[in-house]
């Protein structure tokens, strides 16, 4: 049905005196045969395009939206096949399938550009007539473009947070950027100190960040992890330290061994000439 939709449609793009080529080659004196020769070889003075399908870009990197819509552009490409002849020039209306476009190549032997002129606004109101009649598809194919390029951002949070399970990071990606819902024990971790984790991540994001604690994620936090403290301040401190054990890991250091130098710094040896009766 929505090919013989296209075709009435581009049907309605041809005027009187434009016909199709085995037409034209039975009057060659009548028609510009030279100029629809340079139109097949796609050797055509002027040239324009207009979008086809009113789709994201998301459309063609998810793949299997972009296979699904691959498939229609190909579908319409072999209902749009337009290739006319006048007296004084030729065009085609093509679809391009790798580009998305519907093409317009249009040859004059007599320097006959009118025509053309006409064409272009013609051109933009298929394309517009091709998106009404398609509303339904494209609409789903947006659906799912979106969806995939939320799963995208959100994989790249959660890879980013490696060492928080993805069970504590919920991810809702907005026109005005993508909030973070995590437990209130591990804001402080995932926005970095001073801010400089959740900096990096906008880096990375292309889009601004925002950190919220999550009741629900707190309490399944709570849950799981009863031997940690429940006091938020206490969390935030170990936060705060946690990149410098982290460099004292680097280097060497367990924690087992800080135990110990904490002890001795805490508790320094007594005065050895005390204990040696000097």
């Amino acid at each position: 049905m929505a090919s013989e939709r296209v075709k009435s449609l581009v049907a309605g793009l041809a005027v009187a005196d434009e016909v199709d080529y085995e037409v034209a080659e039975k009057y060659p004196h009548l028609y510009d045969l030279q100029a629809y020769r340079r139109v097949a070889e796609f050797k055509a003075e002027k040239k324009a395009s207009v979008t086809c399908l009113d789709v994201p870009d998301e459309v063609f990197r998810d793949e299997a939206c972009s296979k699904r819509a691959m498939n229609l552009l190909r579908e319409l490409s072999a209902s749009l096949n337009c290739y006319k002849v006048g007296r004084t020039y030729a065009y085609a209306i093509v679809i391009n399938v790798n580009d998305n476009a519907i093409d317009l190549h249009y040859s004059s032997s007599f320097n006959d550009y009118a025509r053309f002129e006409e064409l272009l606004p013609k051109l933009r109101g298929l394309s517009a007539s091709i998106n009404h009649m398609l509303w339904d598809t494209i609409e789903h194919l947006r659906y799912v473009a979106t969806v995939a390029k939320h799963e995208e951002v959100r994989r790249k949070v959660v890879d980013f947070y490696k060492r928080v399970p993805a069970k504590y990071i919920d991810v809702l990606v907005g026109d005005n950027g993508v909030t973070i819902y995590v437990p209130r024990q591990l804001k402080g971790y995932v926005i970095g100190k001073g801010g400089s984790t959740v900096q990096r991540l906008q880096q990375l994001l292309g889009k601004r960040v925002r950190v919220i604690d999550d009741l629900g994620l707190t309490e399944l936090y709570e849950s799981e992890h009863p031997e940690l403290p429940r006091d938020p301040e206490i969390m935030k401190l170990v936060a705060e330290i946690l990149p410098k054990i982290k460099e004292l890991e680097r280097k060497g250091v367990t924690l087992r061994q800080l135990e110990k130098i904490i002890e001795s710094i805490e508790k320094p040896e007594q005065d050895v000439s005390a204990e040696e009766g000097w």
